[in-house]
């Protein structure tokens, strides 16, 4: 089988989670290629059975450059897709102050793949999101707009500069795991 991963990264942290998944993905004897959504266009999408899209978080939602490239996708295309984001927030699963910032400041993530596959006929075979570190910009903005208080700041800085970490890849690539066996069972 034929899989693509393609990313949009500025930080490196999307592109860390897309090498655990293409890693785990080589051990399935796939065929796998690797590429930046930079310079490829959605028409080579149609050599590939499986298509991870990945995206940094953006003003709460994908990339404008993921966005974009979705756009492109033509209806009822031949091959499946599966997703993954990291974003700058809590992962939704800490309790209901996590899960409030989570849906707030990533939560459009997952909608606008589910909208993408809806809108395009397109099988979508799964979601990851992890935290990843972010840049000065967006600390800068978290601290000032999201977390003001000092003591949850201090606590979310320190946490949220270990990610993407050894659990979020582990985590990723049992992902990987999960979207080839539903490819399988939707083949089947």
């Amino acid at each position: 089988m034929k899989i693509l991963i393609v990313y949009f990264t500025q930080t490196k942290n999307t592109e860390k989670v897309a090498t655990g998944i293409y890693e785990e993905l080589l051990t399935h004897g796939h065929e796998v290629h690797i590429e930046k959504i930079e310079g490829i266009t959605p028409g080579i999408l149609e050599d590939y059975s499986i298509i991870f899209m990945g995206s940094a978080c953006h003003d709460a939602d994908l990339a404008q450059p993921v966005k974009q490239f979705l756009e492109g996708i033509p209806h009822s295309p031949p091959y499946k897709m599966a997703g993954f984001v990291t974003h700058s927030t809590f992962t939704g699963e800490g309790g209901n102050r996590e899960r409030e910032l989570y849906d707030q400041w990533a939560g459009k993530c997952i909608k606008s793949f589910n909208q993408v596959s809806q809108e395009k006929n397109l099988d979508f075979l799964g979601y990851f999101h992890c935290r990843g570190s972010p840049t000065p910009e967006i600390a800068d903005f978290v601290h000032r707009v999201i977390l003001t208080d000092e003591d949850e700041w201090n606590q979310y800085k320190d946490e949220v500069a270990k990610h993407p970490d050894e659990e979020d890849i582990q985590r990723a690539k049992e992902f990987a795991d999960t979207v080839l066996l539903e490819f399988r069972r939707l083949t089947a």
